[in-house]
C-alpha cells in the first residue's frame, strides 16, 4: 500500500520528532537529519516519507539528502 507522501512544515516536523525548530537546523548541518525541499518561492517544508524514515531509524535515510 503506497502512503501519500504529503510535504509537511517545521512545526509539524518538530512536533513529531519532539525537538525544537534550532536543533532541527543544527542537525542539518550535521547531515544528521532529513533535508527539507523548497517549494514555490522559498517555502521549506519536508516530505513526511523522510520524517517516518527518521523516527523509525534515528537517522536521515540516504535519500533524504538528494533531490528526488
Amino acid at each position: 500500500m503506497q502512503t501519500e507522501d504529503r510535504l509537511i512544515p517545521i512545526k509539524e516536523v518538530c512536533k513529531m520528532v519532539s525537538i525544537s525548530q534550532a536543533t532541527i537546523y543544527r542537525m542539518r548541518q550535521r547531515k544528521t537529519f532529513p533535508e527539507p525541499i523548497l517549494t514555490s518561492g522559498q517555502i521549506v517544508r519536508w516530505r513526511l516519507s523522510d520524517i517516518h524514515y527518521y523516527i523509525q531509524h534515528g537517522r536521515a535515510s540516504p535519500e533524504a539528502h538528494t533531490e528526488r
